[in-house]
């Protein structure tokens, strides 16, 4: 059991998914949900990004077991999230390989959900949770 994303944006057990979620908030200059590990620095959202995107906060606040995302906000989550492609595998408390059955790399899971996310927005499709 775990979570599907409709295009094959995702695959994976919810963990890896929040996990996932924390990966881009790191590299975005924040945090989700609601610290990094390690951190006793707790905050009062649940995420936390400085001058966050409307793409970067549909991905973060979106909910991670249901739903669909409309086509025009795929290609802004898309655009938005290309941007931490390369800061994704510096992330410091771990990588995703454990969480998604595989051995792809932070920036492979995020290249696959930005892949998944065009193809819903070119096919005028929603993107879906499942």
């Amino acid at each position: 059991m775990g979570l599907h994303v409709s295009h094959n944006a995702f695959n994976g057990p919810y963990p890896a998914f929040n996990r996932f979620r924390q990966v881009v908030a790191w590299a975005s200059g924040g945090s989700f949900p609601p610290h990094q590990p390690g951190s006793t620095d707790l905050k009062e959202d649940w995420f936390y990004v400085e001058d966050a995107s409307p793409g970067l906060m549909e991905f973060l606040k979106h909910s991670d077991c249901e739903g669909e995302i409309h086509p025009r906000m795929c290609k802004k989550i898309a655009e938005e999230l290309s941007v931490y492609l390369v800061k994704a595998d510096e992330y410091p408390f771990g990588g995703l390989e454990k969480h998604v059955y595989s051995h792809k790399k932070n920036s492979g899971v995020l290249s696959e959900f930005i892949d998944g996310c065009l193809v819903a927005f070119y096919n005028s499709e929603f993107l879906k949770f499942y």
